[in-house]
């Protein structure tokens, strides 16, 4: 399967976003405690959605999120980003109800880590996971992961079990996230294969076009991108923390 090649990470502020080019995908990440937020361009559902997280720090962090999204967007729309009209998908993901575009975006977060993937010529499934410092839990693993995945993991090291575990996680919810799927619901027709040099290359049965890798991620974490065909490039920015409000 074809390779994604993410490149250095240029800081850049997201309402001065460069355009979504034919053929290529733009990867941003963002430190959620690091950026600010404005409440005042959210929606009154997704005002209504902050004032109903009890922890502070998980508030901020959605309202910042959210305000990413729509700097994001409006730059790439060329609108105000308080004018973009979003809602929630079944899996409380945001997406673009008006106006009409043809942008495919995908977010995740875990903590403060924070990252999106956008493309006007593919679809775009993205993951960040933290790798929790305990062992892997075998039976979430025997629910979600092949059985030859299971073996894998179970063969290495107890030092490197739960970070291959989250790897495995991360590009199996990349894929799942590209499709609108549940991870559980992802066929057994997909499975992580290591390779000799220490990578994991991802294989679909039957072949299809999609592309999915593992990618940069913060100290701690891991992450992958799933691309419904090989992209011509990918473009990758980090949030500036003096970035407009």
């Amino acid at each position: 399967m074809t390779r994604l090649v993410v490149p250095e990470l240029e800081p850049r502020d997201p309402a001065r976003a460069e355009p979504l080019l034919p053929g290529e995908v733009q990867l941003w990440y963002a430190d959620l405690d690091s950026v600010p937020g404005d409440e005042g361009i959210l929606s009154a559902a997704e005002s209504a959605r902050a004032e109903r997280v009890v922890d502070a720090d998980a508030k901020a962090r959605f309202v910042r999120s959210r305000t990413l999204v729509r700097r994001l967007l409006g730059a790439w729309l060329g609108l105000p980003a308080g004018e973009i009209a979003l809602e929630s998908t079944g899996e409380g993901k945001p997406r673009v109800v008006a106006p009409p575009h043809a942008i495919d975006f995908n977010l995740s977060h875990t903590g403060s880590a924070w990252a999106l993937a956008a493309s006007i010529s593919f679809h775009v499934g993205v993951d960040l996971e933290r790798i929790r410092p305990r062992r892997p839990d075998h039976d979430v693993a025997r629910r979600i992961f092949t059985s030859a995945e299971c073996a894998w993991l179970a063969d290495l090291p107890e030092a490197r079990r739960t970070p291959a575990f989250f790897t495995i996680w991360t590009i199996r919810e990349a894929v799942t996230k590209l499709r609108g799927e549940g991870i559980f619901t992802l066929s057994a027709s997909f499975e992580v294969v290591p390779q000799t040099d220490g990578r994991l290359e991802a294989r679909v049965e039957p072949p299809e076009e999609l592309v999915v890798d593992t990618i940069p991620a913060p100290v701690g974490h891991v992450g992958a991108l799933a691309v419904s065909a090989s992209p011509r490039a990918i473009r990758a920015f980090r949030v500036r923390p003096d970035a407009e409000a």
